[in-house]
Formats: C-alpha cells, sequence, structure tokens
C-alpha cells in the first residue's frame, strides 16, 4: 500500500494545503495551516504528527513544516488530481469556478490514478481532436443552455473535414525546439517531446507533462534549479536535470 493510500481523505488535506503554502509563501506553519482549513491549532499538531509519522513531512513544534520527498510525490499527486477535476468540470461540464472547486474537494480523495490518467487523456483529446474539439465543447455548453439542438451530424462532418485540409502537415524541426531548461520566467511553450529514460521519464507523465501540454515558465530558482512552471491549470517544480530533458516549442 502506497502512501497516499493510507491517507485518511482529511490527512491529504492537509497535505495538500502544505504543498500549497510552500509554493506560495515560501514556508509553512502550524498556524498558517490551521487559518487555510479554519480547523483549531491542536488538530493541526494530531495531523502533522501523523504525517510526519508516515515520513511525508519534517515537523518539530514551533518550526517551518517542509515535505519530504516522498511526501512532495505524494501532495503532487493529490494535487495533480484535484486540478484534473477542476479542469474537467469548469472545461468540459461548464461548471462555474466556484462550484467545480468545491466539487474537486470533496471527489479527489477517492479518484484512482487510473482514474486520473482517464480524465487527463480525455482533455487531452477534447482538445486536439479536430471532430472533438474547442466546437463539439462549445456546442455541449449551449446545449445544457437550452440554446441548441441535438447536433447535426453530417454539418459535423463537414466541418471535420475542412479543419483536417487545414492541418498543417507535422514536421519536427530540431532548430525549433528548446530544452525546459533553457527558458526564462513568463516565457510560454508547448512540449514536443519528453527524451527521459525509465523513472524520470514515468514521474514526469505520473505529473501530467505530457507531449501537447501547454505550460508557462513562473520562475527559475538561482543556479537554474528547480524551474516552477504552470501546467494543466496547476503549479510543478521540476529539477534542472530533469527539465533538460523536456523538449518544447516556445509559443510566441
Amino acid at each position: 500500500m502506497t502512501a497516499s493510500m493510507a491517507l485518511t481523505s482529511s490527512l491529504e488535506d492537509y497535505l495538500e494545503v502544505i504543498y500549497h503554502l510552500i509554493r506560495r509563501e515560501h514556508e509553512a506553519r502550524a498556524k498558517q495551516v490551521a487559518d487555510e482549513l479554519k480547523v483549531k491549532k491542536s488538530s493541526v499538531t494530531v495531523a502533522l504528527r501523523a504525517l510526519a509519522k508516515k515520513k511525508l513531512i519534517n515537523y518539530s513544534p514551533y518550526s517551518d513544516v517542509t515535505l519530504t520527498a516522498q511526501g512532495e510525490l505524494v501532495a503532487e499527486d493529490i494535487v495533480r488530481r484535484h486540478e484534473t477535476l477542476k479542469e474537467f468540470f469548469t472545461t468540459v461540464l461548464a461548471v462555474d469556478e466556484e462550484q467545480a472547486e468545491d466539487s474537486a474537494c470533496k471527489m479527489e480523495h477517492a479518484l484512482s490514478k487510473d482514474m486520473t490518467e482517464r480524465l487527463i487523456r480525455f482533455l487531452e483529446f477534447i482538445n486536439i481532436c479536430p471532430r472533438h474539439g474547442t466546437d463539439w465543447i462549445e456546442k455541449y455548453h449551449r446545449y445544457c443552455g437550452g440554446k441548441q439542438a441535438a447536433c447535426d451530424c453530417v454539418d459535423c462532418m463537414d466541418q471535420t473535414k475542412n479543419k483536417l485540409d487545414a492541418l498543417p502537415r507535422v514536421k519536427e524541426e530540431k532548430e525549433s525546439m528548446n530544452a525546459l531548461s533553457s527558458l526564462e520566467p513568463g516565457q510560454k511553450a508547448e512540449i514536443v517531446k519528453i527524451t527521459h529514460k525509465g523513472f524520470f521519464r514515468r514521474r514526469i507523465l505520473e505529473m501530467g507533462v505530457t507531449a501537447g501540454a501547454v505550460l508557462t515558465v513562473e520562475r527559475v530558482a538561482p543556479l537554474g534549479d528547480p524551474v516552477d512552471i504552470k501546467i494543466r491549470g496547476y503549479h510543478l517544480s521540476i529539477r534542472k536535470e530533469e527539465s533538460k530533458n523536456i523538449m518544447v516549442k516556445i509559443i510566441q
């Protein structure tokens, strides 16, 4: 059983808050966690001790709370599930941000890794498939609002053919690609390919860093390690060595 599987919903919430506090404030203290979750400090102390016992955080009274290497992986998985659900609710189901956030908080604890991956794949699919792309989603949104009748498939097929005819022929040009490690804060890029092998490749793919995904570089730490990016609506920190093997195409 993995650490994340062994966590209760409550402990997952604590770990998620700690992760976001560290990313946002560069520190996480018990009082901050209590304020974020609107719980008593005594409850926070119990939860932090439980997470420390599972070796997911480093904790001692009156000191900053930090994530262990394993804790960071588990926290990233929790955040990824949350953000995937929220994106699905807002992008596909046309749910407002507040309702999507609330529903994602409630459902993220029950979503398996396989289901997360399938949702991510579906979101990718509807964005790149000529027939089931943004036009299709927009028609669904209008249909939900009672502003459009059922879709005319013949018309859709004609639109699909036109889109396919207009698609540029894909040709990989090495000179147009850059390593993620070479990008500056604020630059936006599309992932072209990932040259990682073995564990590192599997890990970043599990984090949602896949070919075709669009990312924005938010911050580059001194000496270039780590690189903080925003991808699929959530934030990730990627080590310099890993970022060298993520090839991207800069979006102007």
